[in-house]
């Protein structure tokens, strides 16, 4: 399980077996050996195979079939709310600027419609995003599962 699954994430991510044995600073043989089952890498390099293809090592090893550990996903859940969060941290002070810039009556007006249409985009857009990474993360899954069973039908 663990060489197919290998295999199948450098094959997906379009690398050789070179180019894998160089980051994590093995033989090519070495990544040929793990492919085909014959080895299998210690756990420091396991942990190197699992960050290069944000995987995780539960994954890698065939216990589970999700691909990235909750601590993972909430790792870069976070880097992208912040991300997130600094752009519209950003587009509010332009929003602020504008508004005050705005005639008094205008600005009630704004005030009284806008703002609450705005909150509800906001989070529906909100909502949004997060449909969307979680079905990014079941399609990589299903390429990956796609590519195993390919291989397996292929032998």
């Amino acid at each position: 399980m663990l060489g197919e699954r290998i295999k199948s994430l450098r094959e997906a991510k379009h690398i050789t077996q070179q180019q894998l044995a160089d980051y994590i600073t093995v033989g090519k043989s070495t990544v040929g050996m793990w492919e085909n089952e014959k080895r299998e890498p210690d756990i420091e390099t396991l942990a190197k195979i699992a960050e290069y293809f944000c995987v995780s090592i539960d994954y890698l090893a065939g216990r589970t079939n999700r691909m990235i550990d909750a601590k993972t996903w909430d790792k870069y859940a976070a880097k992208f709310e912040s991300s997130y969060n600094a752009r519209l941290e950003n587009d509010i002070v332009l929003v602020e600027q504008l508004f005050h810039d705005l005639p008094q009556q205008d600005q009630q007006i704004v005030c009284e419609y806008i703002v609450p249409a705005i909150r509800t985009i906001e989070h529906d857009a909100i909502m949004k995003l997060k449909e969307y990474a979680d079905d990014l993360a079941r399609l990589q899954t299903y390429r990956i599962e796609k590519a195993i069973e390919n291989e397996k039908s292929a032998d």
